[in-house]
C-alpha cells in the first residue's frame, strides 16, 4: 500500500459564487439538491447554512480561500499464486 498527503486549495470572490459553481457541477452537491427537489425549503435552508459556515471559516477577510487536506491511499489485491 502506499498513500500520498497533500492539500487543495479553493478561492473564489465569495462565499455565495464558490457555492453557485458548486451545486452546479459538484456531483455531491447535484446530488442532495436533486434529492431535495421535492422539498425546497430543507434545500434552501442547507445551502444558506453551507454558505454562512463558508463565509465563517474563509481563510481571508476579503474572499473565500479554503484549504482542504486530503489523503489518498491506494491498496492492492496479491496477486494469486
Amino acid at each position: 500500500p502506499f498513500s500520498v498527503s497533500d492539500r487543495v486549495v479553493s478561492e473564489a470572490a465569495c462565499a455565495e459564487a464558490w457555492f453557485a459553481q458548486q451545486e452546479q457541477h459538484h456531483p455531491a452537491w447535484r446530488f442532495v439538491r436533486s434529492a431535495l427537489r421535492e422539498q425546497p425549503g430543507i434545500w434552501q435552508s442547507v445551502r444558506e447554512r453551507s454558505i454562512e459556515c463558508l463565509r465563517t471559516q474563509s481563510e481571508a477577510s476579503d474572499r473565500l480561500r479554503m484549504t482542504s487536506e486530503y489523503l489518498v491511499v491506494a491498496v492492492k489485491k496479491p496477486a494469486e499464486a
